[in-house]
């Protein structure tokens, strides 16, 4: 396709419709972020405002570069689009457009929509809608996604530039506010993709380990055992066991993503120390829950036939945390998590909560 250069004097109308084909040909065939970067980087006005859905609002080509391109091919390094249908007005562009890639080791589809607002040849705010369904139930059932997504949130080294690929004069100058609030966007964005990790991890692993695992070994059928009288205070504690369990892995999952900005996954993990929530009273409260809500079901249902299972997850996820988290939460938070570690045991909750500032005596159970 023949290459499309920017005509900042041509009339409204005739500029929208280069943007159009301009448009088109970035997409068509993108060979990597930064070959994408580079040629809408002319098209776009210094102090550009890019909207869409799961992303912040970007301002200027270079947040353009950095946190639209590079994590999105980072994500889908063969993501391409086919622009299906346009129309044109005087400094306006719509443009219909279906993208494709590979995510997770799968294709992904999905329909978009974006407005372009130009000035003088050049767009000044680019507003896309779209549907993110198709996109976020893609990466919360591809465990093979989860590695890339961790990848695409990592901060990703600026390469060398010089001359034409320096950010733009009038970029350089923007105020220290909007470098700030820019920055409050972007932990929004981490934010939310720690929220779709979590809920992918917590689908997958209390999902997997105390739903369905339980499901097939029972197929949640209620036995009647006799004595009667005797199973019936016990199923009363399955219940309380079971709802506990459930409200505190919520608990714990929503401290990961508020507080750790990250996800129990070990690809993709917290960025700060969670000892909020649960967290205050037991070091595990997840595994803990875990356990509750398998004993749950074996009192509620009469399946003690589920008693070892439950006993066997929790020797392995003792030994996980022992083995390697532990280690790990030593070595990535260091003086911070060992003051946490002597303050809240691992497995048999405080009276009262834990508070980071205060002067606290070690607890009887660091293990």
């Amino acid at each position: 396709m023949r290459s499309v250069t920017p005509t900042p004097a041509a009339p409204g109308a005739r500029a929208a419709q280069a943007w159009v084909a301009a448009f088109a040909q970035g997409w068509q065939a993108p060979t990597g972020a930064e070959a994408f970067a580079d040629h809408f980087q002319p098209w776009f006005d210094p102090a550009i405002r890019l909207l869409q859905p799961l992303l912040p609002t970007l301002v200027g080509p270079q947040a353009f570069r950095e946190r639209f391109a590079r994590s999105l091919f980072t994500l889908i390094p063969d993501l391409h689009g086919q622009v299906e249908r346009s129309a044109t007005g005087h400094d306006l562009a719509y443009v219909e457009l279906t993208l494709r890639g590979t995510l997770g080791g799968h294709p992904v589809v999905w329909r978009v929509c974006d407005r372009a607002t130009l000035r003088e040849g050049r767009v000044v705010e680019r507003e896309s809608y779209f549907d993110p369904t198709p996109l976020l139930r893609a990466i919360l059932t591809r465990p093979r996604a989860w590695l890339a997504l961790a990848r695409a949130r990592r901060p990703q080294q600026r390469r060398p530039t010089g001359g034409a690929d320096e950010p733009d004069a009038a970029a350089g100058r923007l105020s220290a506010r909007p470098a700030t609030h820019q920055a409050r966007e972007g932990d929004h964005l981490r934010a939310a993709l720690a929220a779709a990790g979590s809920v992918a991890h917590f689908a997958l692993q209390p999902g997997l380990v105390a739903g369905l695992v339980p499901w097939w070994l029972t197929g949640w059928r209620v036995r009647q055992l006799q004595p009667a009288w005797a199973w019936a205070p016990l199923r009363v504690a399955g219940v309380v066991l079971l709802a506990t369990g459930v409200v505190v892995l919520a608990r714990a999952f929503v401290r990961f993503v508020v507080e750790g900005v990250g996800t129990p996954a070990p690809i993709v993990p917290t960025r700060q120390l969670v000892v909020g929530g649960p967290y205050r009273y037991v070091r595990n409260p997840m595994y803990l829950a875990v356990t509750a809500v398998i004993v749950g079901q074996a009192l509620a249902l009469g399946q003690p036939g589920l008693l070892p299972y439950a006993t066997v997850v929790a020797g392995a996820t003792a030994a996980f945390a022992h083995g390697y988290e532990e280690p790990t939460l030593q070595r990535q938070f260091g003086a911070r998590y060992q003051a946490y570690r002597q303050a809240v045991p691992a497995w048999w909750p405080r009276r009262h909560p834990w508070q980071p500032d205060q002067a606290d005596q070690p607890a009887r159970h660091e293990t």
